[in-house]
Order: structure tokens, then sequence, then C-alpha cells
């Protein structure tokens, strides 16, 4: 065993058999702890463990183990990630430039679904899906399985709410706040399920983080096809720029049918790189398990705390927000003061502003490229949440109180702030 993710599977299993009353599975000390009756079948275990790649064998035997933490594969998982946040950018660069369709159609919305599923959803559905997984530990035929109902409760869950948004209109829009909320939760937990299969503890008194993932797992392994078919569907609560503005034209469709067919073709395009996740997953966990536990770790903890700081971001709080450029201050006319912004593919320009308060401001933004994550614009603390379109956008508001206004795109990667003085 090399990791938290090989005791899972192992516990699971060897509970399964007769006669066994528990299974301690310890991958630090490379033991297994069984307690059972006279007549357990050691076995008829391996049997059950072999297709996994596990052997149970002589306590007395030793085994080799090596540090994960090798320069080699630190290195080598740094190039990993400089390439998927290039790819992110460039898929939602690309699709502002080369697909700035002016209407929604059914071939539409499912080419924005994988896009989307290749650049912003692959850093928040991705990644959850990908811990998700790793962790259950799942032979190649239960995985398949777990992907198909996963994606499966997805379009469910994205048909039936963008269903009711055009239905019932803005009382069932998912407010960016709550999206944040459950972003950073879900990061949490993604990051408890990174600590495991990197084998990290905390302090003196050695607590297995494992733990609570164990039992989420245990419990999810119990309903084999309820708990993916829900946790699918849970991720239309913790979705990106793409999903949003699909979101606001079911909004504006004013119809169930519409609203759900749109966002429903919309999941379906992202169940591909779902499958492909699955499936990349899968093979280098068969050929290089310990290696592949590591990097899975790894990515999983990067972009836990990068969806922490995003959801940060939607709830209002962007500490680490630097200026870029110089700080641009409104124009005042006899009644309002004016600023100016630029939208594009690389974020926000400026993306720091000052205006004075209790002054209204009227916001110009010029939207280059809109149809990638930075097409929808939040501001938490004011409640707006605005489609943004090619060309001039005009959003009035009256700053109330001093200090940081921050705003960002609906994943919350593009961010800027208004500094009212």
């Amino acid at each position: 065993m090399h990791c938290a993710s090989c005791e899972f599977v192992i516990q699971h299993e060897v509970k399964k058999e007769k006669g066994v009353f528990s299974a301690v599975a310890n991958h630090k000390k490379k033991t297994v702890c069984i307690t059972s009756d006279d007549h357990v079948n050691i076995a008829a275990i391996n049997e059950r463990i072999k297709k996994h790649g596990y052997t149970l064998f002589s306590a007395e035997a030793k085994t080799r183990t090596t540090n994960p933490f090798s320069g080699t594969k630190l290195g080598f998982l740094l190039v990993i990630l400089l390439i998927a946040l290039s790819l992110f950018k460039y898929f939602n660069a690309t699709v502002g430039k080369n697909f700035a369709f002016q209407e929604m159609s059914i071939m539409v919305a499912l080419l924005l679904g994988i896009v989307a599923s290749l650049s912003t959803c692959m850093a928040t559905t991705g990644v959850f899906f990908l811990s998700l997984s790793r962790a259950e530990g799942k032979t190649p035929e239960k995985s398949r399985s777990f992907t198909s109902l996963f994606s499966l409760g997805r379009v469910c869950s994205y048909g039936l709410f963008g269903g009711l948004i055009g239905f019932f209109g803005k009382s069932f829009m998912i407010d960016p706040r709550v999206s944040g909320v459950f972003t950073i939760i879900i990061s949490f937990f993604m990051i408890l399920i990174a600590l495991s299969f990197l084998n990290i503890h905390f302090f003196s008194w050695r607590l297995n983080m494992h733990r609570l993932v164990d039992r989420c797992i245990n419990y999810a392994q119990k309903y084999p096809r309820f708990a993916p078919f829900i946790l699918g569907g849970a991720t239309f609560f913790m979705p990106c720029g793409f999903t949003q503005s699909l979101q606001l034209f079911a909004l504006q469709s004013g119809g169930f049918l519409k609203g759900a067919t749109f966002l429903g073709v919309f999941a379906l395009g992202t169940v591909p790189s779902l499958f492909g996740i699955s499936l990349v997953s899968n093979l280098a966990g068969k050929s290089y398990a310990r290696s592949a536990s590591f990097f899975s770790g790894a990515l999983i903890l990067f972009f836990s705390f990068y969806n922490i700081s995003n959801g940060a971001a939607l709830v209002g709080f962007a500490p680490f927000l630097k200026q870029q450029g110089k700080q641009v201050e409104g124009v005042f006319t006899e009644k309002e003061q004016i600023v100016e912004m630029e939208v594009d593919s690389r974020g926000y320009s400026p993306a720091v502003l000052t205006v004075r308060k209790d002054i209204p401001v009227v916001w110009k933004i010029k939207g280059t490229d809109v149809l990638g994550c930075q097409s929808f614009l939040v501001v938490p603390k004011l409640g707006i949440t605005k489609r943004l379109e090619a060309g001039e956008n005009i959003i009035t508001f009256t700053p109330q109180e001093k200090g940081p206004l921050v705003f960002s795109c609906g994943m919350g990667m593009y961010r800027g702030k208004f500094e009212v003085i």
C-alpha cells in the first residue's frame, strides 16, 4: 500500500468477506489488521483484493518504500500545473474571439459545454470529480458506472434547475455568494482528500485527515447509485462563468422547456471530459499507482486552494488583489461620477477603480471578448449580476460606505475592485 486510497479499497473489500467483523488497513505500516471468526478464508479475501492489485502475505515480510516528494516529481508536477493553467486561459480566450455567437441555439449550448469543460469547469467540476473518483479507488468497470451516474446527475440537475429558472425567473437564480460559499466548503473537503493521498498529518497528535473522508466514502459506497447521482447534481451550485451565462439566458427564455433544454445540453457537453478524466485516472492508477496518487493529491490540493480564493471573491473578499497599472479615479459631472473599464480574455483593465461615497456612479464597461468566464460580472456586496455584451455595457449604483468593493467574473477567477473614498 502507498496511500490512504489503498486503505479505503482494501478495508471495503475485506469487510465484504463472511466472518470478518472489522478490517483496519495502515499504509504506513503496510499492514491490515483483521478481526474475524475462526472460519475466515484468507484465500477468498486475496481473490477479492487481487483485482485491485493487492495481495495479503506474511506480516514478517519486508516492503520497500520510497519518498513521494522527490525533486523530479515536484518539478514535473509544476510543469503540469503551468500547462493546465495555460490551457484554461487559452480556451477561455479562444471562445471569446472565435465563437462570438449572437444567438443561442442547442448546438451552441453543446459547444459551450465542451469548451467550458476544457477550461473553467475543469478547475471546479473536473477536479472535484477527480478527487471523488480517486478517493473511491474503483475498478475500471465500477469507475465507468460512477462516472455515468455522476454525469447523469449533473445533466438532470442542470436541466431541472434551468427549467425552473426559465419558468419562475430570478427566484431560482443561484446567488453568486451562495456559489462562493458552496465552492469553499467543497474545496475544504477536497483538501482532506488531497492530504490523505499525500500522507500529510498535522501537529504532534498526528490527526489522520483521511478519517472524515473515509466516513464519507463508506457512506457513498453504501449507496453506489444514489451518491454519485447526487454529487453530480450538486455541481450546479458551483458553476463557472459559462454556466451562469446560460442561466441568464434561461432566465430570459421565459419558459421551462427552453431553459431546461439549453442548460441540460450544456451539461451534456461537459460529459466527455469527465469520462476522459476517469480513463486517465484509471490508466495512471493501474500502471503508476504511487506516482498517480502523489500527482492526484498535489493537483487536487493546488486547485482546492485556487477555488477557495475564487469562492472568496464571489463572497466579496479578495485580500490578495493587486493593482494592475495606474489606479483610475472617476470623472465627475454635476450629478454623477463616470468610470470606464474594458473586459477582454485577460480580465479587467483597469482592475482597480476609485470612486467617492454617496455620489451616483455610472460604470461604463467595454466588452471586447465576453463569451468566456469574464462574460458574467458580479458585485456581491451590491447584489449586482450582469451578463456582459460585446460593446458598451452600463451599470449604475451609489456606494454607501467607504472601503473596498470587490467585483469578479462568475467564477471568481477574474477580479477587480472599487476603492470607495
